[in-house]
């Protein structure tokens, strides 16, 4: 049988095995996932029903063998060539199927597996979110009542926040493809032009080379500054001292790029002027303190000492920056409150910004890789005062 999986058999079995031992480390006899960037990065599953809050997915690690798949029966084809789970399970009401019921499924292959009345990690954290309903969560609850239900943070994120160095060349795919998306987008600003012109314009580039695009906030003009995350509008029309703030990333076989920069047309305002050359050397400072082995959170205290010194501490409204892997946003968070330290194969969005909305929105966002001494950019987009 002809496979599509985008990563070797040995790079998921490898994380699994990490999965297990951080398991037994932490007092868990077992995890069920049920987000699709979970099922995505442990078990190869792919499918565009994750999107359908109609159809539960699970995936059941025990501490110690083998994992189950369990999907809709008309779903048994993609989990057979996309995952290198050797026993999935289906429900539906076709023959083959084990159940007609997905939570009764899902109980049964608990109970096989020993773990009814064991402590089973769940995503109950910041940052992730369950793929079920409230209602079958509570029916799962009562079908097993003796099972603990634990978070699974300690086991996700210290398996997914460092990269493998195949992980990083697919995330340094989508940063490639996400900067000709920007050279396109800049092209196609001019005086006149539309926001959704632009948009098209940066999709077909991150298309035409190999990239699905993902998101794409645009915002041009006085009475669009302060919506921080708009979807393009077609009836906005740019006119000559407008600042383009652009937001924008693609997808490479599930891994995000994230860049934000701005675009001016014709010369831009003074302190508009200002503010970009500021976020510019705000952004500098933050990645001098990018190292192996530094606090990540010392990024962020970087960029905002650097703020402080600039006289702009008003303007500031949010974190540093995130981490990038199969979701946009990742642990490790880079704000105050991080506790992570910074380790070679983590990829971090570095995104400080400076908001004054009377003159634009500022933030100038790069992806890098943390090397053994410091840190790799992988976007190359230009970070110069542009103006079209």
């Amino acid at each position: 049988m002809e496979k599509y999986l985008i990563f070797t058999e040995e790079e998921y079995r490898a994380r699994a095995r990490k999965l297990q031992a951080l398991m037994a480390k932490n007092g868990l006899d077992g995890a069920i996932f049920t987000k699709g960037a979970n099922l995505i990065y442990f078990t190869g599953y792919d499918t565009s029903l994750y999107n359908s809050d109609f159809r539960p997915f699970f995936a059941v690690f025990p501490a110690a063998g083998e994992p189950t798949l369990i999907v809709p029966n008309l779903e048994l084809g993609g989990a057979r060539k996309t995952s290198w789970v050797e026993d999935i399970r289906i429900w539906g009401g076709t023959k083959g199927c084990a159940s007609t019921d997905p939570i009764l499924l899902l109980r049964d292959v608990v109970v096989e597996k020993g773990l009814d009345k064991s402590r089973v990690g769940m995503e109950l954290s910041n940052g992730q979110r369950l793929g079920m309903t409230v209602a079958q969560f509570r029916a799962m609850q009562k079908e097993l009542p003796a099972m603990e239900i634990a978070d699974n943070e300690c086991v996700v994120w210290p398996v997914r926040m460092v990269k493998s160095p195949a992980e990083i060349e697919y995330l340094r795919k989508a940063c490639y493809a996400n900067d000709r998306g920007f050279e396109a987008a800049v092209e196609a600003i001019r005086d006149g032009a539309t926001e959704k012109e632009v948009e098209i314009a940066m999709a077909k580039a991150m298309i035409e080379h190999g990239a699905h695009p993902d998101f794409m906030t645009i915002t041009a003009g006085l009475n669009r500054y302060d919506m921080c995350n708009p979807r393009a509008c077609e009836r906005v029309v740019m006119r000559k001292g407008d600042m383009v703030v652009m937001d924008f990333g693609c997808r490479y076989e599930h891994y995000y790029a994230d860049v934000t920069r701005g675009v001016f047309v014709g010369e831009p305002h003074p302190r508009a002027a200002a503010l970009y050359r500021a976020v510019e050397e705000v952004n500098h400072a933050a990645l001098e303190a990018a190292k192996p082995g530094n606090p990540v959170k010392e990024i962020d205290a970087a960029a905002e000492k650097k703020i402080t010194e600039l006289g702009y501490r008003d303007l500031m409204m949010h974190r540093t920056g995130h981490s990038l892997g199969v979701e946009v946003h990742e642990q490790p968070s880079i704000g105050p409150a991080e506790t992570a330290i910074l380790e070679e194969g983590m990829v971090l969005a570095i995104e400080p910004g400076l908001y004054d909305f009377s003159v634009g929105g500022f933030r100038i966002e790069d992806n890098i890789v943390i090397t053994k001494t410091g840190f790799e950019y992988l976007t190359k987009a230009s970070r110069d005062i542009i103006v079209r």
